[in-house]
């Protein structure tokens, strides 16, 4: 028995569902470097395409005077986010782990500061080479585990987040 896959797309905050079969039957052509005509139920669209996410599935487009943004879940992509799932909160840790054997040269933050996803959090000289390690999400220093001069072995938890 064959499957059918529904993909979900927000544009500009309207949900829209289309079956892969649908999805197959729209023609879309490139007319130039990045100029697009699509061609759907008897509908003709002439867009640019702006910007492309493909890390987080999003499509910037531009129809005349009108820029349009879409974001395009596939099935497996709505299925985590029914089971209360999100990949953005999946990508969060709750700790800082040293990706590599070294020495803590500086710790550049402290307990409950407030840091946004790529400040520098710490200094770690390995392989005579110092390293700084960002923070990769927003969110709240709950607790320092290192010292300054500390060794640390590749994946020792280094700062926790609240």
């Amino acid at each position: 028995m064959k499957t059918n896959p529904t993909f979900q797309a927000t544009c500009n905050n309207t949900k829209v569902q289309k079956s892969l079969d649908e999805i197959e039957s729209i023609s879309l052509h490139k007319t130039n470097e990045n100029q697009f005509n699509l061609l759907h139920k008897n509908r003709n669209f002439n867009f640019q395409l702006l910007n492309i996410d493909l890390e987080n599935s999003q499509l910037e487009l531009k129809n005349g005077n009108k820029t349009i943004r879409i974001q395009i879940n596939s099935p497996i992509q709505q299925l985590i986010q029914t089971l209360g799932y999100h990949e953005g909160k999946a990508k969060h840790t709750d700790a800082l782990m040293a990706p590599m054997p070294g020495v803590v040269l500086e710790i550049l933050t402290k307990p409950n500061a407030s840091v946004l996803k790529g400040d520098p959090l710490i200094i770690l000289e390995a392989m005579k080479m110092e390293n700084i390690l960002r923070a990769s999400h927003d969110g709240i220093i709950k607790d320092i585990l290192v010292s300054k001069g500390e060794k640390v072995d590749k994946n020792k938890i280094l700062i926790s987040f609240i």
